[in-house]
């Protein structure tokens, strides 16, 4: 009974652990592409100087409030096979900073984005599992996924191009305020300079 029992424990975590594989690697995958289509307009990530095992704990963090069934991989993968474990905090951090770095700049695209990877990253563990079973897997869960990646897509178009025109708003009120009377901002500006030189110049060479 008890050979029985550590059999089957072993060939769960066998099972976990081929998934895990498998999901490194489509998400290698997939991760290259998504960067690759987001180059032209790609977003900063957030420089940090954390320490390893803050950068880790940050990792989990976001895998656990967002997608916690990808942090029980994660924990098999940490006993098994560390440089995998290790590439697997590093694409996660990426994709978190890049995340969090659009606070500012646009909450709403933040949140999009963050729905983005939440489906990517079921999609990913789903094949993953198909994967590793064998090819058994649920179509009508895949499908459901794949419709909510095609909604997020478009938001996300959508919320772009509400940033844009937002943008050429300001951009044409700058414009307006620039044309006309530009012989009097000329006089402002140099005004402005000269001040600036007598400002530094030694007071006895004032006059």
């Amino acid at each position: 009974m008890t050979s029985d029992c550590s059999n089957g424990y072993a060939t769960y975590y066998q099972f976990l652990y081929r998934a895990t594989l498998t999901i490194l690697a489509i998400l290698a995958t997939s991760s290259a592409h998504l960067f690759a289509q987001d180059k032209p307009r790609s977003t900063p990530a957030i420089q940090e100087n954390d320490s390893a095992e803050a950068t880790e704990a940050k990792a989990l963090d976001f895998v656990q409030n967002h997608h916690p069934e990808l942090k029980d991989l994660l924990s098999v993968l940490k006993a098994m096979d560390a440089q995998q474990y290790a590439t697997a905090i590093r694409d996660i951090t990426r994709a978190r900073r890049r995340i969090e770095s659009l606070s500012k700049r646009s909450p709403e695209m933040q949140n999009v984005e963050l729905q983005g990877w939440v489906i990517q990253s079921k999609i990913d563990l789903l094949l993953a599992k198909a994967v590793a079973s064998d090819g058994k897997w649920n179509r009508d869960e895949l499908k459901n996924l794949v419709q909510k990646r095609l909604e997020n897509q478009k938001m996300r178009l959508k919320v772009e191009k509400e940033n844009l025109e937002a943008r050429m708003k300001q951009i044409e009120e700058s414009l307006s305020k620039l044309e006309g009377k530009e012989s009097d901002r000329v006089e402002q500006q140099l005004g402005g300079m000269i001040r600036k030189l007598e400002s530094k110049r030694p007071a006895n060479k004032k006059k």
